[in-house]
């Protein structure tokens, strides 16, 4: 399944200023190699020498259980409201994730996207970063196209049991942490699910951007390089 593209122009200027301030040949080449890689009809998939030489942060992203692509981590920047960090992921493909403590917080170039998620009581805090302890939690979710803001979700995470995540020929113990958000307004909930390594370091996540919306699976390969 192809999703429909949006936002081609600023995703452009974007990648562009990326590649300005990155500033050598190295990146643009291996950008290139993405954009290749990312064009096929196939599952891409790096060796872990590939990986290892690889000289930027990267996550594999497969949409709605299509065909999995490369992100690369193009900007990492300060969330003005908390001052955390969120890290701006990028594909060839035309598509924009952004994330703050392992949760995608907004998107770009999929038919619906997230703008905006904030915690109910307090708008300026940072999102609870996923854990292996029970926690409950409130927040409102915005989303375009149609304008559909300050949607009401309340939040529940528990962990399930500890799992063997995979990924190439490499595999790790992960703890599974299921996490059901209820919209009332919307009458309708969705479960996302994160893999957290020994440190309570996020290495998978299965995400959706809303209620009926893509689901967004996203494995970050650097966390599963052997030491």
């Amino acid at each position: 399944m192809r999703l429909t593209r949006m936002h081609g122009t600023k995703l452009t200027f974007f990648i562009s200023l990326f590649l300005l301030s990155a500033c050598t040949q190295k990146f643009k080449d291996s950008f290139s190699t993405v954009n290749a890689s990312i064009k096929g009809l196939k599952d891409i998939e790096l060796s872990e020498d590939e990986l290892k030489d690889f000289p930027y942060d990267s996550a594999y992203v497969r949409l709605n259980d299509g065909r999995k692509i490369l992100m690369v981590l193009a900007l990492i920047e300060g969330n003005n409201l908390n001052n955390y960090q969120r890290f701006k992921w990028v594909s060839a493909d035309s598509y924009i994730l952004i994330t703050e403590n392992s949760r995608i917080v907004k998107s770009l170039g999929f038919k619906s996207n997230l703008i905006g998620i904030n915690q109910k009581d307090n708008l300026n805090s940072n999102l609870p970063r996923p854990s292996v302890q029970t926690n409950k939690w409130s927040a409102y979710y915005d989303w375009m196209p149609l304008y559909k803001y300050h949607f009401s979700a309340s939040i529940n995470s528990k962990l399930v049991k500890k799992e063997t995540v995979s990924l190439a020929s490499w595999s790790l113990q992960a703890q599974h942490v299921k996490e059901v958000i209820n919209f009332n307004e919307l009458k309708t909930e969705l479960t996302n699910h994160y893999w957290l390594n020994d440190n309570g370091q996020v290495v998978k996540s299965i995400q959706y951007l809303g209620p009926n919306m893509d689901k967004i699976e996203m494995s970050f390969v650097k966390s599963f390089l052997p030491k």
